[in-house]
């Protein structure tokens, strides 16, 4: 099956690369259904030189990953103190143009007119 195959080469690159970076993130598209998007960047180790070792989340402020104490970041922090939190400007960038929207009849007719 390729989804086992793909599974199989992210594993694979992940073991060969020991610096990587998983990027995962859930959103529902017109229909109402969830879209799950996974992008996995991986750095060569024989191609550059690395001075420093880092870390950084970035995550919706869902109380289930933010949280400071029982969250997915708190988890992180356990393995890897010096990680660093961001919150995703981008999600905060989609709640206020919801919230926007719901005050402008034809932008929400229209999107209303899409779902159905």
């Amino acid at each position: 099956m390729l989804s086992l195959e793909v599974i199989r080469n992210i594993i694979k690159q992940i073991k060969e690369n020991i610096f990587y970076a998983i990027l995962l993130d859930k959103t529902s598209d017109i229909t109402v259904k969830e879209q799950i998007s996974f992008c996995l960047r991986t750095v060569d180790k024989e191609s550059l030189e690395i001075e420093e070792y880092f870390m950084e989340q970035c995550f919706d402020g869902a109380s289930n990953v933010s949280e400071n104490h029982k969250g997915l970041q708190a988890r992180i922090k356990e393995i890897e103190p010096r990680a660093l939190f961001v919150h995703c400007q981008a999600h905060s960038l989609n709640l206020v143009t919801q919230d926007s929207m719901r005050n402008v009849k034809n932008a929400r007719d229209t999107l209303n007119f899409i779902r159905e």
